[in-house]
């Protein structure tokens, strides 16, 4: 199957507790076989670039980070997923429990792939080397960019 790409505006809101953030990217969509995937580029808190990729799938999101930050997290609903967080020489084990994950298009779906726009919430817990961290809710929409 031919990639699809198309540029897009991202907003992904992020709860723990009481403190929300809202954070705005400009990125690139690819659909690639039977996987979406969100191209775009943030900033970590030192400013330093951070190259961030999200594949989609309909029961699966995967986050990846590269730069002065480097992650993987897998979310996927009732299961306990092991990832990994490093920076500056310091380095975690995460492990997420995902206690929601939905994906929803404002558009009908073609053969099983996933159309702009995109709605994306999930929500979970996280443990670093074991310790509990917290819980998370997020919501991540996608859209094509003007």
């Amino acid at each position: 199957m031919a990639r699809q790409k198309q540029l897009v505006r991202i907003r992904l809101e992020s709860r723990q507790e009481d403190e929300r953030t809202v954070h705005e990217y400009d990125g690139e969509w690819v659909i690639k076989e039977r996987s979406g995937y969100l191209l775009y580029e943030e900033h970590d808190e030192g400013g330093h670039p951070v190259k961030t990729t999200i594949r989609v799938r309909p029961d699966e999101l995967s986050i990846v980070r590269r730069g002065a930050v480097v992650s993987e997290q897998r979310y996927i609903k009732g299961l306990r997923q092991a990832g990994e967080y490093s920076t500056k020489g310091l380095r975690f084990r995460l492990e997420t429990v995902t206690d929601l994950l939905t994906i929803t298009s404002a558009k009908a779906a073609d053969s099983g792939l996933l159309p702009l726009p995109l709605d994306i919430s999930w929500s979970y817990t996280l443990w670093m080397d074991e310790q509990h961290i917290g819980r998370f809710e997020l919501r991540l929409y996608i859209e094509e960019a003007d």
